[in-house]
């Protein structure tokens, strides 16, 4: 489980449907410097806590989330969701619990009856939904394989764009303060490309800067989709005390025991 939840919050940015290819050794370290300048850093982090307000704009909608996180390494994490529907989910190493205010009702999951592969698994997918695409890269020795260009600006050496053969991706990154600037994530041929731009970067420890705000474009449903996240009272490495991550249901509301699956996928296929 270790480093599952700060995993779960990366941007899924390596969907990228094309065959490997043989990169040029040096562009593959120029790459994996710049890359390493971004992820590496968070191999360190305890805990990370913000505040979200994303806003979402697609054929004439416009659609607001906000949310409050609070998480603690390897699997703590207390979720305050406001909107567009208030939910408040808490996990720690024994239980899961999934509460909805309007509904009076609260799910609880036993997690000491998973495997840790499942814990993870479910994890990831709650995680999954308050993702902030544009702030981290992910699993990138993929994209390693693929690089096919490495420049740096003329004015400033440590402003690095990495680009793959398309379909591909295209990634600047600024190498001093550890960041990514803007990412293009090209799927199939001619679909336009997953795009998000970071700004406003902060430095919320000594030498770890972190975004204000991710802008994100992706076509879905044949239309086009713009969100923009702004992240607020960013922290990392701060002391969590245990009942953060312990929850208490009202007496009011009604508590739904969830069954945990404990076999694993291979195991149900074996019983088919």
């Amino acid at each position: 489980m270790r480093n599952t939840l700060l995993a779960a919050l990366r941007g899924i940015l390596l969907c990228v449907a094309i065959e490997a290819q043989s990169a040029d050794t040096n562009l593959q370290a120029q790459a994996q410097a710049a890359f390493e300048s971004v992820e590496k850093k968070f191999e360190n982090v305890r805990t990370l806590e913000y505040r979200a307000e994303r806003v979402s704009m697609a054929r004439r909608q416009t659609v607001t989330e906000k949310w409050g996180l609070r998480l603690r390494q390897p699997d703590c994490f207390a979720l305050d969701y406001q909107k567009p529907e208030e939910r408040v989910i808490v996990a720690n190493q024994a239980s899961l619990w999934e509460y909805i205010p309007t509904a009076r009702k609260v799910q609880h999951t036993d997690l000491t009856a998973m495997s840790s592969e499942e814990k993870s698994k479910l994890m990831v997918t709650i995680l999954a939904r308050v993702s902030v695409d544009g702030v981290r890269l992910g699993t990138y020795q993929p994209m390693l394989q693929r690089v096919t260009h490495v420049a740096q600006d003329a004015k400033d050496a440590a402003m690095v764009t990495i680009e793959s053969g398309k379909p591909g991706f295209t990634v600047a990154v600024d190498t001093r303060r550890g960041v990514l600037l803007s990412t293009e994530i090209y799927g199939e041929k001619d679909a336009p490309p997953l795009q998000t731009r970071a700004s406003n970067f902060l430095e919320i420890s000594p030498g770890f800067w972190y975004p204000q705000a991710v802008e994100v474009r992706y076509h879905a449903d044949g239309g086009l989709v713009v969100g923009r996240t702004t992240l607020s009272d960013i922290a990392i490495n701060k002391p969590m005390a245990d009942d953060v991550f312990q929850f208490v249901p009202p007496k009011f509301a009604t508590v739904i025991e969830s069954r945990a699956q404990t076999t694993t996928p291979q195991q149900e296929k074996e019983k088919d």
